[in-house]
């Protein structure tokens, strides 16, 4: 009985191994098959003390500044910059930590992160003034450059921004879902760092969209 036990598991043991290695090769393949598709843009800007990549292109005034949402870097406008450009000048970048830019100093609250924004523009010559468009965790974060620089700006857009009271007035079940979500952090970076790299993340990504939703969060 001992010996089928053993046996058992180092079986369960050597699939879990192979497992994870298709994982790792299938995410491998993918990010190799994302560079062919999805060529980095943009150059690297010496931006204060940290390097950042700055995307620009078209003409004209106001400088359209495009401000992805949490965890996005600038080619989240792949689609949406090259429309812009027709009529206007515009820049995407990727912040502090994301892409090509340098992991930036700690916390990492909006307030710095637009302190790095007006550094990066002003050390990449583009001079305002400036529509921000902020997507998700973007809207805080023009919000948030808007009060520090006013002189700067004459407009927003916000693309379905996030409001520092939306988690008040969700569901129950989203606002215990954010709680949660906070919680145990370590646990939380270690998971995130598997799902990244055994290609978990790739292989799910198609349950982001709204069919796969909370029922209550669909019903809001």
């Amino acid at each position: 009985m001992k010996r089928i036990a053993r046996t058992s598991l180092a079986g369960l043991f050597l699939v879990v191994v192979c497992l994870a290695i298709t994982g790792v090769l299938y995410e491998m393949i993918g990010r190799w098959r994302d560079t062919r598709r999805f060529p980095e843009g943009g150059i690297l800007v010496q931006a204060g003390s940290i390097r950042m990549n700055i995307d620009y292109s078209g003409q004209g005034s106001p400088t359209v500044i495009l401000e992805s949402g949490s965890g996005g870097p600038s080619v989240d406008w792949l689609m949406v910059q090259p429309e812009v450009s027709k009529f206007a000048r515009v820049c995407s970048y990727d912040r502090a930590g994301y892409g090509r830019s340098d992991s930036g100093p700690e916390p990492r609250s909006s307030l710095q992160i637009a302190r790095e924004l007006k550094q990066l523009l002003q050390a990449a010559g583009e001079k305002g003034p400036y529509v921000l468009v902020g997507h998700s965790m973007g809207g805080y974060n023009i919000r948030v450059y808007t009060g520090q620089y006013p002189n700067d700006v004459v407009g927003i857009v916000l693309v379905d921004a996030s409001h520092e009271d939306q988690d008040l007035r969700a569901p129950e079940s989203i606002r215990k879902s954010q709680q949660d979500h906070h919680k145990h952090p370590g646990w939380k970076r270690l998971k995130y760092f598997f799902q990244l790299n055994v290609g978990w993340a790739r292989l799910t990504a198609d349950r982001d969209a709204p069919e796969f939703w909370p029922k209550a969060f669909r019903e809001e």
